[in-house]
């Protein structure tokens, strides 16, 4: 139409020009004019109904790089860009058929296959039957803002990501409306969905915490009234789930009316939980390490140096101590706290420590100003920096001067009493020596007295009464040096498996006649295969002092009762007896030295010290004791060792004594064994001549001086030497060296026989080389049996 319209113009002005009336003259020419700014300015395009184009003009064939030649008569469908959906054209189809003009915008494709963006304005043109003939577009080039607007969206996706990748909470506010928008994260941070949060500025406060709220409402107005480039507070906001995080928002005012007022303000919020949670923790170990420091400086001696010793700190007890003050410690090194106590190596190795960087401790004394002393216990610590090298030590110290003072002290009184204990067992040694010296003669004589046939009957008697009364005295002697052993911790015991049935029976065996003599009976039951840790010696001593005072102090025709008790991994033996029993009050009595609970008046002989070996003897085994008691019934004394899970019966061992006075009672008449004997006291020498007298097999020489013995040794070789220890000008052990010495003697065995008969003494003479250590006052029968063994072992 418009087409047909120019060239219907052209042609008037070319062939009528000079007919037409002047007005129409000009309009026609303003529509030409109108017509060619239209090109100018408009894209403009006519296709049929079909939609081919009839007309483009220049505008539209520069925008799309087609000629009019290539368009005219071709679809617009050679222009689709491909980024519109099919439904797009069908609705643009479905107005402009309607007779309906359609606006919108379009992308097409040029030419070269670059896309451009048009506003269209689509005009349908209708003839005299309503009907659509052809259509007349109008577009304007809108690529330009289309840029635009993509690298909007394009920067605002950029700016989306970026909040979402450092997980930011936005927030923009329409502060004259009260109305605040929120993205994902925002609602994420306090545990909601976006649809969940309530778009005014009330949602925001109302979840600040309200400790926090004042000091934000103080940044915010400040911002607000522009007294602050940037609004920025840390806060706690309260979440769904009622716990809360910790919020660092960053803000600012966007927009203000002409009177400065603030109109809008956008920011972004970070959920600072985990790193206010660091920083609360390391406040709070930084007040602890200042707590610790204050507490370390109220009761340690501090200081710092720098790598070469250099003092650069000193606290108050520092100063304290050494009575300096801290301006005359900086800059100086330890050496004016040197006290000289020290040798140089004893720095050096402390140096060599620190300087590799191992940790140093020990006890150093110093020398205060004043010229005093004091001991620290130190603890040097080399710090190191990150490259590995030593940048200061820091000393921790504590006084321990009277510490120090004190263990000095107790040195002085250790050794005054390791003294005291040396002359306590000297006189212990020397007590034993001189009271078991006559007691050797009296017993010996009073054993070989009593096997003489010649004696009559009231001397014999005589004599039994002498033996009673020195087995008495020798016991009492035994137990006052027994408790004085233990007081001074010298006993020595030797733990092992001990069958508690071959004891018992041997117990039981050397006191039946004292019970016979007062009718009691005597009776035990369940100890087979029972077995504890013990030292055997010791646990006869104390069976027998038990079932001694069970027979001592029941009452004529009693009964005495020896049984088992398990007692979880220990085992218990009780000796009970039918005695008057003794009164609740005075129990704790019965273990204290020399207490017999007024029996002393009773006529029963006793000492007092029994039971408090026994209680002492038993504790060392690792067991207890304890008794039970009823006035009129009886008591029952217990005593409470480990048991063992096997035993080792060890009650052989004390055979060899019969079978040795099987062999002495049937030796025979003729020589067989040479004994020589050194001794100086004339009593000993002649109890053991008449011991050996009634053995013909046996010769015995005797030599009163050690320097006559070795001689004597020499030139008769006797088979077995017994030798006294305490000898004027040579003792014992001198003798048995020369012995042990010569060739010819080096194979004798050597028996001990001597006095001295402490635990030390016993010790010393095994570990010497003596064959046997036999200690006065002797047993006739264990004496002869120890000399048979060691003569019949050396015969085999």
């Amino acid at each position: 139409m418009e087409s047909i319209n120019t060239r219907l113009l052209s042609d008037l002005q070319r062939h009528f020009a000079d007919d037409l009336p002047s007005s129409l003259r000009v309009a026609l020419c303003t529509r030409k004019y109108q017509h060619l700014l239209l090109n100018q300015h408009t894209i403009v395009s006519i296709t049929d109904k079909a939609g081919n184009f009839t007309y483009v003009n220049d505008k539209f064939c520069e925008i799309n790089g087609y000629t009019h030649e290539e368009l005219i008569g071709h679809n617009l469908r050679l222009l689709k860009s491909g980024l519109h959906p099919a439904e797009f054209y069908q609705d643009i189809w479905n107005a402009i058929s309607a007779g309906k003009v359609w606006q919108g915008e379009i992308c097409n494709r040029r030419r070269d296959g670059s896309l451009y963006w048009v506003a269209s304005t689509i005009t349908p043109f209708l003839d005299d039957e309503g009907m659509s003939y052809q259509y007349v577009s109008m577009h304007t080039d809108i690529s330009h803002m289309k840029a635009i607007e993509v690298a909007l969206k394009e920067s605002e996706e950029r700016h989306r990501l970026a909040l979402v990748s450092a997980k930011l909470g936005a927030w923009d506010w329409n502060i004259q409306a009260g109305k605040m928008v929120f993205n994902e994260r925002w609602a994420e941070i306090r545990g909601y969905s976006l649809d969940e949060i309530e778009p005014d500025v009330d949602f925001w406060k109302t979840g600040i915490h309200p400790e926090d709220m004042p000091e934000v409402n103080k940044l915010l107005e400040k911002h607000l009234a522009g007294g602050s480039q940037f609004f920025q507070a840390e806060y706690r906001a309260y979440t769904r789930s009622g716990a809360w995080v910790w919020i660092l928002n960053c803000g600012a005012v966007t927009g203000r009316d002409t009177k400065d007022a603030p109109l809008r303000m956008t920011g972004t919020e970070m959920d600072i939980t985990d790193r206010k949670q660091i920083e609360i923790r390391q406040a709070e170990s930084i007040k602890e390490l200042s707590n610790f420091k204050t507490a370390l400086d109220q009761h340690a001696i501090v200081v710092t140096t720098d790598a070469h010793g250099t003092i650069t700190h000193a606290n108050d007890k520092f100063c304290e101590i050494s009575k300096y003050t801290r301006e005359e410690l900086i800059g100086m090194d330890h050496s004016i706290i040197n006290s000289g106590y020290h040798p140089k190596t004893f720095f050096e190795d402390l140096w060599k420590t620190i300087s590799s960087g191992r940790v140093w401790k020990g006890e150093i004394k110093n020398r205060a100003k004043d010229g005093t002393f004091y001991w620290v216990r130190s603890t040097i610590v080399p710090i190191i920096n990150q490259r590995g090298k030593t940048v200061q030590y820091i000393a921790i110290r504590a006084d321990i001067t009277d510490r120090k003072l004190a263990e000095q002290l107790l040195i002085i009184t250790r050794d005054e009493a390791n003294r005291a204990n040396a002359a306590k067992s000297q006189f212990l040694s020397n007590m034993s020596h001189e009271l078991r010296t006559p007691m050797n003669s009296i017993l010996g004589f009073a054993q070989l007295m009593a096997h003489e046939n010649t004696l009559s009957v009231e001397h014999r008697d005589f004599v039994q009464e002498i033996i009673k009364a020195g087995d008495h005295l020798l016991k009492l002697i035994n137990e006052v040096l027994d408790l004085a052993k233990i007081e001074s911790g010298h006993i020595e015991l030797s733990l092992e498996s001990v069958e508690v049935c071959p004891v018992v029976d041997e117990c039981l065996s050397l006191v039946s006649s004292f019970a016979d003599k007062r009718k009691i009976h005597m009776s035990h039951g369940g100890l087979e295969n029972v077995t504890v840790r013990a030292d055997r010696t010791r646990l006869r001593q104390v069976l027998l002092n038990l079932l001694s005072n069970a027979i001592k102090y029941n009452r004529e025709g009693g009964s005495v009762k020896l049984k088992i008790q398990p007692a979880e991994n220990n085992l218990r033996i009780l000796v009970t007896d039918t005695g008057l029993g003794i009164s609740e009050t005075r129990l704790k009595e019965l273990f204290q030295p020399f207490n017999r609970l007024d029996a002393e008046n009773s006529g029963i002989e006793g000492t007092g010290i029994g039971l408090t070996i026994t209680r002492r003897i038993v504790e060392m085994m690792g067991g207890k004791v304890d008794v039970e008691s009823e006035i009129g019934i009886g008591s029952t004394f217990w005593i409470e060792l480990p048991r063992e899970t096997g035993g080792n019966s060890l009650h052989q061992q004390n055979r060899h004594a019969d079978i040795s006075m099987l062999q002495m009672t049937a030796a025979p008449d003729v020589v067989q064994h040479t004994l020589l004997y050194i001794e100086d006291n004339p009593s000993n020498i002649k109890l053991v001549s008449h011991f050996f007298g009634q053995r013909k097999n046996i010769r015995l020489l005797t030599a009163r001086t050690p320097e006559l013995g070795i001689e004597m040794a020499k030139t008769r070789n006797p088979d077995l030497i017994l030798l006294d220890i305490n000898m004027p000008g040579m003792d014992g052990y001198e003798v048995l060296n020369v012995l042990k010495a010569d060739d010819r003697l080096h194979a004798t065995p050597v028996v001990a026989v001597t006095a001295n008969a402490m635990a030390n003494d016993i010790a010393r003479g095994r570990a010497a080389g003596f064959a046997d250590y036999l200690t006065k006052p002797l047993d006739m029968f264990k004496f002869h049996a120890a000399v048979d063994s060691l003569l019949e072992s050396k015969k085999s």
